[in-house]
């Protein structure tokens, strides 16, 4: 188990780069982070129900976490501007 685990960091290490950071940071949302091997991105609210979400990023699919349930997005995201639309289409979350 252990090394599947270490091979599954291995593989998703490679998905998200400093630069993929710095473009959601310097285009997009100042407040975005990495932490693992997932960009968060919090505060963002598109469906404007006074919920706080946070929406994290792992290089090939989009995740949301708060208000009334957690989601997936339902497309794969495979750069920053796809993650940047994601998290403003409110139609396709699963």
């Amino acid at each position: 188990m252990k090394n599947v685990q270490l091979f599954e960091e291995f593989v998703n290490e490679g998905r998200l780069k400093n630069k993929d950071l710095k473009e959601l940071q310097n285009d997009y949302y100042r407040d975005a982070e990495m932490s693992g091997n997932k960009i968060y991105v919090t505060d963002e609210n598109p469906w404007d129900d006074g919920e706080e979400y946070t929406f994290s990023w792992d290089g090939e699919n989009a995740y949301c976490e708060g208000g009334y349930s957690d989601s997936t997005y339902s497309e794969p995201v495979t750069n920053a501007k796809e993650f940047s639309r994601a998290m403003d289409d409110t139609n396709n979350w699963e």
